[in-house]
């Protein structure tokens, strides 16, 4: 079973206390609004078209947050990819092969992250000494 535009952007707007119908370009409105439509992507079978009509924007706005936005969520406000990773992981309806993804993705990340701080440490003993 799948979710539907309107559960996610119900659980978004509940999630990020925003109106995702206001046409304002804040950021935080243009991060929540990313956030629906990558969700939308994932988890429904619209379209682009679809996606942004549902909540009155064009497709080329879905498109651009999807492919140059959404992929800069982590140096943005952890709230956004919190938000993200609690709705698709933590909802019943995300299917199995979407959860996994995200979870190796996630691994990845982390794995990455040790390694930066594990140079951010030695690097730190040799200057200490």
């Amino acid at each position: 079973m799948q979710l539907s535009s309107n559960e996610i952007r119900d659980l978004v707007q509940r999630q990020l206390k925003v109106n995702l119908l206001q046409k304002k370009r804040t950021r935080k409105l243009v991060l929540a609004r990313t956030l629906y439509y990558k969700l939308c992507r994932e988890c429904t079978h619209l379209t682009f078209q679809e996606i942004g009509e549902t909540l009155n924007f064009s497709y080329c706005n879905v498109i651009h947050c999807v492919s140059n936005i959404f992929p800069q969520f982590r140096f943005f406000d952890k709230k956004y990819l919190n938000a993200y990773n609690q709705i698709l992981l933590y909802n019943d309806k995300t299917p199995l092969n979407k959860k996994f993804e995200y979870a190796q993705n996630e691994n990845k990340y982390l794995k990455k992250q040790v390694e930066n701080l594990q140079i951010k440490l030695t690097n730190t003993e040799k200057n200490c000494l």
